[in-house]
């Protein structure tokens, strides 16, 4: 597991204070109030920061992203300059799960076992679409797998042993194996 997790993308400047627009990573915003300190790098899901800690003056939600000012960025242009910074927090700092959540990074890599059909592939990545969160399923020689991680999906992580299992819905194999010339 990874040591820091990030929780934004800096997207921009806000105002001429130093005030930085971040895109939030995290599904409770009320996760920023609390932001004491961060780490800055230019990669996203680092093993270890390229800066910090980074201690943060204040936060706040500003429609659907957060408005941060950390202490020594005192001006827009120093803001300007973190344009595409990944913000993270170290792993101690990070809000508690649920038993039944986990951080996404660390879903990234592990193998994906179909119930019926075996092994599938490893997660490439997770994407939230509102409704629901997609499983990107990166295959050898074959078009990644979108998988939709849902309750009817019977989705089992096993963290400790590195795979996850689950059925996909019907018919969805089928559309993204090529199909046999006849």
């Amino acid at each position: 597991m990874k040591d820091y997790l990030d929780i934004g993308k800096i997207i921009g400047a806000h105002g001429i204070r130093g005030e930085i627009k971040l895109f939030p990573y995290t599904d409770d915003l009320r996760r920023f109030s609390s932001l004491k300190s961060s780490f800055f790098s230019r990669k996203e899901n680092i093993t270890s920061p390229e800066k910090g800690p980074i201690e943060v003056e204040y936060a706040r939600v500003h429609n659907d992203v957060v408005i941060v000012k950390f202490i020594g960025v005192d001006d827009r242009t120093d803001a300007e300059k973190l344009k595409g910074v990944f913000v993270s927090v170290s792993r101690k700092d990070a809000i508690a799960l649920n038993p039944d959540e986990y951080y996404i990074a660390d879903m990234i890599g592990l193998e994906v076992k179909d119930n019926n059909l075996g092994t599938l592939g490893k997660v490439y990545d997770v994407y939230e679409t509102g409704s629901n969160f997609i499983i990107e399923v990166i295959r050898k020689g074959k078009p990644n797998l979108l998988v939709p991680f849902l309750k009817s999906c019977n989705v089992v992580l096993s963290m400790d042993e590195g795979f996850m299992t689950l059925d996909l819905p019907e018919g969805l194999f089928e559309l993204y194996e090529p199909k046999e010339k006849t």
